[in-house]
Order: structure tokens, then C-alpha cells, then sequence
């Protein structure tokens, strides 16, 4: 395929006018900068898509959220994470890496095995789709599994389930690992309960920490920063305020350039002015756009499960019965428009929903930005943002 005309999101982290040549899912070149007519020439049999006045992006990566479209990730599920999956490729995330809520060990364990099958399912659609666009093919790839919880603070659960909470356990951790077939990424933790600092420091090497869900004082949260945690998870959300006699962990984590700030983008987590502070004070590089969505995210207002626990979608927001927010009803690409129309230049918005959450996982030199040998996942959207085509 050879896309032309498009606005195309490059990995200098700003658009430029330029056509691209797709091959056996891989960018195969980029024409230069260009005003004229002088572009990459089409070969004989190639299928050519005009983008003319629309933004060429890559795929979206969403590290952390927990279902859509009426699925749960912690359902355990293979058949239920495929949906998930198709449901986020439809709207411009094209890699996915979900959050188990806190449950129990039986179901946390089941999930991971149900990621690992839904991996195996997409490795073994992969052989016969790299170069086609069939139903198998438009499907979000399963890069990653989150573990938010069960490692959290009882003072800051938010939606998460209390009955379920336990003390840091590295050898839970490991057996996550193992029935996930090493696809477990990420543990939110609140570091200080005990054993966290040293379940970080024993697992540091094969996982990320995120710092979350959580008391913890400055100190503390400097301390579990130090000794190797990577993250703030849904920064502001469930955590203690950044304020003037005791910063907490959000100034532990500004301070240390290590870390990164998850930014719920939904309009709803967080005031627009904390989102644009939030940019200014990381840095583009450091803020990681999610959207925390859970199952109701696509389906219409009404009642719902998160975790065990009931839930009721209204007017755009998803709460438990007592009124604590739990989770979003917004895709990560939404999540994206709304922080743009926040005020966040486009270029930095995409960065946070594309690279940086790439680069985050590990898979940032194939995925999050458009270059030769990187992956061809794309998003083309027209000049309002919406979307024109995933491929």
C-alpha cells in the first residue's frame, strides 16, 4: 500500500508531509518533506490511499485499563480479551497491555492464563495475516498485562476492592509471571506497606513498579523511586495531593527522571488545568496517557461489575454505589482528543498516547511513531480528529 498526502507523525514527534510505503505489515519508506507533487511513485500493483488533509498517526498503546465494550479483563476470559481487543483496534489503539483489578489469587492467576491464550490465539493469526486486512487481522496486539492490585494502601483504594487486599508478595508476582507466559509488565504498589521496598527490589529487573494506590509520604514514595519503581499510576487519582509542606509521592516522581506520570485523559479524573500541569511539570517525555476504561467503556448508562463490585455508568461517568469514580467510559484515542481540546499541542498529546507508553513497555523501537522497519499500525483521522481508518 502506498498512503499519500498525509500529515504523517514522524519520530522526531511532529507531522510531516510525506507518503508512506507499506509492506508485509512494516513501514517500508518514507518520501522526503514535501509542498510539490514529488512524492514516492506507485508500483504496478500497489493499492494507494490518499490522505489529503488528514493526520497519518501510529496506533495508540494503552497500558492501563480493564475492559471495554461489556468485557473485563479480570473475567479470565480468552474469547473476552479478543473482544476487548477488537473493540480498541476499532478506534486507533493497536496495542494493549490491561489492568487486573484487585481480586483473588485464583482469579488474578486465571486472568493471566487467559492472556497468555489470547496472546498464543493472535501469534497464531499473526502467520497467516501480516500483509492482509481480514477480520483477524483488525484486532489490537496483546503486548502486556498490568497487576493493579492486590499490593494497596486500604486508605487509598478508590474502586478496587478492600476484601482482597494484601501485603507485597514477590512470589505472587512470580507466579503471575509464569501463568501469563512472561507477559506481565507492570505491578501497582503502594510502597509503604510492608515488604513493598523489597518485592521492588527483588523484581525490578523483570517488571516494572508503578507507584499507586497509595499513603505514602514523600519519603517514602523517594524511596521506593530510588530503589527501582518506574511510575505513577493514574497520577492525582488515589494517591495523597501534591502539596506545599508535604509534596508526596508526586513530587518524588517529578524529581526523579526515571519516572513517569499516567495521566487519566478522560475530562473527568482530572480538572483540564491539572492535565496541562501535569505536562508541564514531567515534561512531554515523561507523561503516559491511559484511559483506565473498564467494561461499560462503549456500552450504553446503566448497571455494571468492576472487580466484584456494582457500578453504574451516567452521563459519561462510572461510579461505585457509594459515589467513588471507578475507572472511565473513555477510549485511550478519546482520551487523546479530549486532552488536545484541554490545550495540549497535538504533537504532545499523541506522543503520550503513542511513544511514550511504547517506549514504556519496551516495544518503543517498533511501535508509537512512523519509521522504516517500524510496525505499519496506523491511524488515519481527519482534520477534527475523528477517525478515518485504522490499518
Amino acid at each position: 500500500m502506498l498512503i499519500r498526502n498525509g500529515q504523517v507523525y514522524c519520530t522526531d514527534f511532529r507531522f510531516h508531509r510525506k507518503d508512506i510505503r507499506v509492506e508485509n505489515g512494516i513501514v517500508l519508506e518514507l518520501s522526503d518533506d514535501r509542498t510539490g507533487a514529488n512524492g514516492l511513485q506507485p508500483y504496478d500493483t500497489e493499492e494507494i490511499l490518499d490522505a489529503e488533509g488528514m493526520y497519518v498517526l501510529p496506533g495508540l498503546t494503552d497500558l492501563h485499563f480493564h475492559g471495554a465494550a461489556g468485557e473485563d479483563v479480570s473475567d479470565g476470559d480468552p474469547d473476552g480479551l479478543a473482544r476487548i481487543a477488537r473493540y480498541e483496534y476499532e478506534h486507533g489503539v493497536t496495542q494493549i497491555c490491561p489492568a487486573t483489578m484487585t481480586v483473588s489469587e485464583e482469579k488474578i492467576l486465571k486472568a493471566c492464563r487467559a492472556a497468555a491464550a489470547c496472546r498464543r490465539q493472535q501469534d497464531m493469526a499473526d502467520t497467516d495475516t501480516a500483509d492482509t486486512d481480514t477480520a483477524d487481522s483488525r484486532t489490537a496486539r496483546l503486548v502486556g498485562l498490568h497487576l493493579e492490585g492486590p499490593f494497596l494502601s486500604p486508605d487509598r483504594a478508590g474502586a478496587q476492592n478492600p476484601d482482597y487486599l494484601r501485603k507485597p508478595d514477590a512470589g505472587l508476582i512470580r507466579r503471575c509471571i509464569e501463568a501469563s507466559e512472561g507477559l506481565v509488565r507492570t505491578v501497582t504498589i503502594a510502597p509503604e506497606l510492608d515488604g513493598a521496598i523489597d518485592c521492588i527490589r527483588q523484581l525490578r529487573d523483570r517488571i516494572a513498579f508503578s507507584v499507586g494506590h497509595t499513603a505514602a509520604d514523600y519519603e517514602t514514595a523517594k524511596e521506593a523511586f530510588e530503589t527501582g519503581a518506574v511510575r505513577l499510576t493514574h497520577t492525582c487519582n488515589a494517591m495523597p495531593a501534591f502539596l506545599h509542606r508535604a509534596p508526596g509521592p508526586i513530587a518524588a516522581g517529578w524529581e526523579n527522571e526515571n519516572v513517569s506520570a499516567e495521566c487519566i485523559g478522560d475530562g473527568i479524573h482530572l480538572h483540564p488545568a491539572m492535565v496541562k500541569a501535569l505536562f508541564k511539570l514531567f515534561g512531554t517525555e515523561r507523561v503516559i496517557l491511559i484511559s483506565d476504561s473498564i467494561r461499560a467503556c462503549g456500552m450504553p448508562d446503566g448497571h455494571s461489575f468492576l472487580g466484584g463490585q456494582p457500578v453504574v455508568k451516567k452521563d459519561g461517568e462510572i461510579r461505585l454505589l457509594n459515589g467513588v469514580l471507578a475507572g472511565s467510559a473513555v477510549n485511550l484515542y478519546d482520551c487523546m482528543v479530549h486532552t488536545i481540546r484541554m490545550g495540549i499541542a497535538p504533537e504532545d498529546a499523541v506522543r503520550a498516547a503513542a511513544y511514550n507508553p511504547a517506549a514504556a513497555l519496551g516495544i518503543g523501537d517498533h511501535y508509537g511513531s512512523i519509521a522504516p522497519g517500524k510496525a505499519a499500525n496506523l491511524v488515519l483521522a481527519r482534520a477534527d480528529w475523528s477517525i478515518e481508518r485504522v490499518l
